[in-house]
């Protein structure tokens, strides 16, 4: 299976992501996203949110090699990471002008392709042989844009509210990934292995293998919803919000390869084995729509007495779930909380006042394998 240290390229782009998240409104738990509700400020917003997280092993042991601790999920597993930027201002009557920055990775492989990957990683022997099914996805994109957005009461009397949010953008995108990997692989007791495997791949950088390409750009476009619920006479709310739909971005001339790779032929020098992998196929400039995968958010609020309040809710992309719980408690001007998340099991604490909202959260202090920080400012001239 030496493609797989090809592909381990594809694991160490991965960047460790911070997690920066304005909102006053709820903007989502876990993932980065971008509330069209919260547009009733008049002042200057500046937001960076970010996630980073992974199934089979730690954040340090992901960027060492994969020495330590392995615990992968049963079926399939994940790398991933998303990272927000939102510059913009909040003009009367709920009308929102900003620039953004988003960049998403998600590398998605089953059980077979993590396994054998640990193995040939450490140097691991068996007594029999061990065969895998291998299969890996990837999707990424770097996006810059403009947004207009809006945001009005649709219905409201003495203790019911109801908010609707939109907000439409055009990007300029500057970087991809799209692509899949399916084969097969064989790791031998006396520590050697070989693979077969066949890829479809979309990228503006080849993470397999060094090729020059012509550089290329993608024009893209998508809608934000947003929707709110508020009942002050029992203190509970409901609000449901949805990124990226309908979001596609146009690529023209972008490179594009199918090739098939096979890695039986080993080379035995002074006791080590090496390999050069037979690569064949095709290399093409291709016009490709890359369609963005929508992400959602769904929460339900509820105050106890007068300064508590407690909330459940779910975020949802690539297929994933993200169940968390949050409690908060303020005290005059000031709010404290805490946060669960369930997917990755990490647990948050935050701050909120009239201009901060800040909040930390990660699953171990030592072996972490999720973290995330949130840190909100805005202020008005």
């Amino acid at each position: 299976m030496a493609h797989l240290n090809h592909y381990s390229k594809i694991y160490k782009h991965i960047p460790l992501g911070i997690c920066l998240m304005f909102s006053w409104l709820n903007a989502g738990g876990v993932i980065p996203m971008f509330n069209p509700i919260d547009t009733n400020y008049k002042d200057y917003r500046f937001s960076v949110q970010g996630f980073i997280a992974d199934d089979p092993v730690t954040l340090h042991d992901f960027f060492n090699d994969w020495d330590g601790r392995y615990t992968p999920a049963s079926t399939d597993n994940y790398a991933l990471e998303f990272l927000r930027v939102d510059i913009g201002k909040n003009f009367e009557n709920g009308y929102y002008l900003g620039y953004f920055y988003q960049r998403d990775v998600l590398i998605k492989t089953n059980r077979g392709f993590v396994d054998g990957y640990y193995i040939v990683k450490n140097n691991l022997t068996s007594n029999q042989i061990k065969e895998y099914d291998l299969k890996l996805d990837i999707y990424g994109i770097i996006r810059h844009g403009l947004m207009f957005g809006h945001r009005l009461e649709v219905y409201a009397n003495s203790s019911q509210k109801l908010s609707f949010g939109a907000s439409a953008f055009v990007s300029y995108d500057t970087d991809m990934q799209h692509g899949s990997l399916k084969g097969k692989g064989s790791i031998y007791p006396d520590g050697t292995y070989d693979a077969s495997g066949v890829t479809s791949y979309y990228y503006m950088d080849n993470l397999l293998y060094d090729l020059d390409v012509r550089d290329t750009y993608g024009l893209g476009y998508g809608i934000n919803l947003a929707l709110k619920f508020e009942d002050t006479q029992y203190g509970y709310s409901i609000s449901i919000c949805a990124n990226d739909l309908l979001s596609y971005t146009h690529w023209k001339d972008l490179p594009y390869s199918l090739v098939y790779i096979q890695t039986q032929n080993q080379e035995f020098n002074d006791g080590y084995v090496s390999y050069n992998p037979t690569i064949s196929g095709w290399e093409l400039y291709k016009d490709f729509t890359q369609k963005i995968e929508p992400r959602y958010n769904f929460e339900i609020s509820k105050e106890f007495l007068q300064d508590y309040s407690l909330s459940a809710g779910v975020d949802y992309i690539y297929d994933i779930y993200f169940p968390y719980i949050k409690a908060n408690i303020e005290f005059d001007d000031i709010k404290l909380g805490c946060q669960y998340e369930s997917k990755y099991n990490t647990f948050g604490i935050e701050y909120i006042d009239r201009y901060i909202h800040a909040k930390i959260y990660t699953d171990g202090i030592k072996n972490a394998s999720a973290v995330g920080f949130l840190l909100d400012i805005h202020y008005s001239f």
